[in-house]
């Protein structure tokens, strides 16, 4: 639901919280929060959340992950990144899909 009203403040302030009420959040909620921040145009915090907080929880990005940081690059207008993490999602071993070139 965040995810769509493109409220990417309350989205990240769901996934800080969660620690404290012992949750510990999942791939699918990291990629939900990149796309939030994508479509809040936020396509920094979108790459951090890709970058540090993956890494960070030991989660590794998989396609949606990356599909999520490539469209808040574009969203941007930062199309330049858009590729090289489609160059980066292409060098490891997770194979772009439709999505990842739109």
């Amino acid at each position: 639901a965040c995810e769509k009203a493109s409220a990417w403040e309350v989205t990240l302030a769901l996934l800080a919280e969660m620690p404290d009420k012992l949750l510990e959040p999942d791939l699918s909620i990291y990629n939900a929060c990149i796309s939030a921040c994508g479509q809040g145009t936020q396509w920094t915090r979108a790459l951090q959340l890709l970058s540090h907080n993956l890494r960070q929880q030991q989660l590794g990005p998989d396609v949606i992950s990356f599909n999520a940081a490539i469209s808040a690059c574009g969203l941007g207008q930062e199309w330049e990144l858009s590729l090289e993490l489609l160059l980066v999602m292409m060098q490891s071993v997770l194979y772009p899909d439709i999505r990842s070139f739109n």
